[in-house]
């Protein structure tokens, strides 16, 4: 729905590589252990394979993810897609680094969510 609405390729990306798990100590160990480089770099193969790698071929791109997934993605757009729009459902914010993008950032945070403070979003 969001391609469409938006007109672009949009991705959501696994991060873990199939790798899956309901036990929490795990997953914390994945989320803590998979290398942002590593995220960028399969971020990378995965626009080559569907031929958004280059803002010059005019193809719009919005990379998004949740929570764990919407920090790798705002961290994959302000290091290596500026040019890409980012959807992020929670996700830690790097608001300095924002200031790099060239589209579009829809940030969805809860009101009364702690973990975020409202000077920030």
């Amino acid at each position: 729905m969001l391609a469409k609405d938006l007109g672009c390729t949009v991705i959501c990306p696994d991060t873990f590589r199939g790798v899956v798990t309901d036990f929490i100590p795990r997953a914390i160990w994945l989320a803590l252990s998979t290398p942002q480089d590593r995220v960028n770099g399969d971020l990378d193969a995965v626009c080559s394979y569907l031929g958004v790698e280059s803002k010059t071929r005019n193809m719009k791109l919005a990379v998004m993810g949740f929570c764990y997934g919407g920090g790798k993605a705002i961290r994959y757009t302000t290091q290596r897609r500026p040019d890409a729009a980012t959807v992020i459902f929670y996700g830690s914010p790097v608001i300095n680094e924002l200031q790099k993008l060239n589209a579009p950032v829809c940030g969805i945070f809860g009101d009364r969510d702690a973990q975020f403070s409202k000077n920030l979003l």
